[in-house]
């Protein structure tokens, strides 16, 4: 209509303006010595937007066979769970419905069973793995949570390209990292066997491959340059891993044996011990 063209038009107008003011803005800054900060961080930021620019547009190619197959295992094993739940924490069954996702309805459940939680969360939820219930509510959340990726999988992909065009934020976190939306392609879990096989759903197209290309402790490393520490250059030089090492030495063994409980045994108290030594 003529209306949608003329708020189109003073869209772009507008948007015009908007670019030469910030740009005057960002030119005529001054930091507290004086100096000029922000032409040199606009110009990394710009190349960085045109090479996302590309990624956005090209997509990421989705196996939806594969997707749609995983999408329906992890719906039936939502559902056995949460039946299983429901049954065990139900009374008799002329009571209402449970929702296995209502934060009030199970902490009050689990009170009457002598669960007491101070919050329903699962970082929670992990210090009471001991009662059966308790696990299965924990496999119920990793399980709905997964099928969510799978269902964003399914919902987002471009039927003509085939790919998944999440878009990609510079300027969203407020640690200064990239994230991803629309669906999150940054955040999909890898700790399990449902994990895993929902990431090969994400496979490249005939004649390509994907490539791991990452900074292992970039921020660290970038600590280690500036303070010439001897023990991070030393680690770093030597290839070992931080948080292996960190993790050896709150656990009061070596690295050599930290090491070998985590890549080798795949031992999980080690391997949680090395997520939380990140921390």
């Amino acid at each position: 209509s003529i209306r949608q063209a003329m708020y189109a038009a003073f869209d772009t107008l507008y948007m015009v303006q908007l670019y030469w003011d910030q740009i005057k803005e960002i030119y005529d800054h001054r930091d507290k010595n004086g100096g000029q900060p922000y032409p040199a961080l606009l110009e990394l930021d710009l190349q960085c937007a045109i090479a996302l620019a590309g990624v956005e547009l090209r997509g990421i190619p989705i196996d939806v066979k594969a997707t749609h197959h995983m999408h329906c295992t992890l719906q039936w094993q939502t559902e056995v769970l949460r039946a299983e739940i429901v049954a065990e924490l139900r009374n008799n069954a002329e009571e209402p419905e449970i929702n296995p996702g209502s934060r009030d309805q199970m902490r009050a459940r689990l009170a009457e069973r002598g669960i007491n939680l101070p919050d329903y969360k699962t970082s929670t939820l992990n210090h009471f793995v001991q009662f059966e219930i308790v696990r299965k509510i924990l496999k119920w959340k990793q399980v709905a949570k997964l099928s969510d990726f799978t269902k964003a999988f399914l919902l987002e992909r471009n039927k003509v390209t085939g790919c998944v065009h999440s878009n990609f934020n510079q300027t969203v976190t407020a640690t200064g990292r990239l994230s991803s939306s629309g669906p999150n392609l940054q955040n999909i879990p890898s700790r399990s066997t449902l994990a895993a096989a929902i990431r090969a759903c994400v496979k490249a197209k005939p004649g390509h491959t994907f490539i791991v290309a990452d900074y292992g402790n970039i921020e660290l490393r970038i600590v280690a340059e500036i303070t010439l520490d001897e023990v991070l250059l030393d680690l770093f030089n030597s290839g070992k891993d931080m948080h292996v090492m960190t993790s050896a030495y709150v656990r009061g063994v070596s690295y050599d044996e930290m090491l070998r409980l985590v890549k080798v045994e795949k031992e999980p108290t080690a391997i949680k011990q090395r997520g939380d030594a990140k921390c």
